[in-house]
């Protein structure tokens, strides 16, 4: 009898777990599609998003992914968001789960929507950390935004030397990741320097 119970325990488990993976399973992949097209298309990256019902996103992962894609594609788009909610949310979840790159672009969004607010030291801080949680990861492209976001705080700061040194570094990152047209607006920068 015992036995019997276990198995039909077992059953509906399985059954829920299977409801709930089916339901979130469309989710995660808009979130993912959104992701993807974040960089290149950032306004179908944005009308993915907006197409998912946010009350549907139950667990702290998809919200944080969500929220991640959201500004990853806001910031591409130029549209600036002028509350850190999103951000905060992708920034305190990837801290403690995901890689590093992961931490490393929530905080430099982050970063992003505090320098919008002009909040430039928090701003710093989360470029900052953002360029500590790409030590170890080979993501030229995205080390190159920090150090150019960085140039632009020194900038505003009067630290023209500073500025000029992250504008050049990030020029060289541009370089190695193959991104002429980040390479020209950093040169750009560093004339006007």
């Amino acid at each position: 009898m015992l036995w019997v119970a276990g198995v039909a325990f077992v059953c509906v488990a399985l059954v829920t777990l299977m409801a709930s993976c089916s339901f979130s399973g469309p989710i995660r992949s808009d979130i993912r599609r959104a992701e993807k097209l974040a960089q290149s298309d950032p306004d179908q990256a944005l009308a993915i998003l907006h197409s998912i019902n946010t009350s549907t996103l139950k667990s702290k992962a998809q919200r944080a992914h969500y929220a991640l894609a959201y500004c990853e594609a806001s910031y591409f788009g130029r549209e600036h968001l002028e509350s850190d909610s999103l951000t905060l949310i992708a920034v305190e979840y990837f801290e403690q789960h995901g890689s590093s790159e992961m931490s490393a672009r929530a905080h430099y969004y982050h970063g992003q929507v505090c320098y919008n607010m002009l909040r430039l030291t928090d701003a710093m801080v989360a470029f900052m950390e953002a360029e500590r949680e790409l030590r170890n990861v080979d993501s030229p492209h995205l080390l190159g935004l920090v150090h150019r976001a960085k140039g632009d705080i020194y900038g505003t700061g009067c630290l023209y030397r500073n500025s000029y040194d992250a504008y050049a570094a990030s020029k060289e990152c541009f370089e190695r990741a193959g991104r002429n047209d980040e390479v020209e607006h950093s040169v750009d920068k560093i004339g006007r320097t």
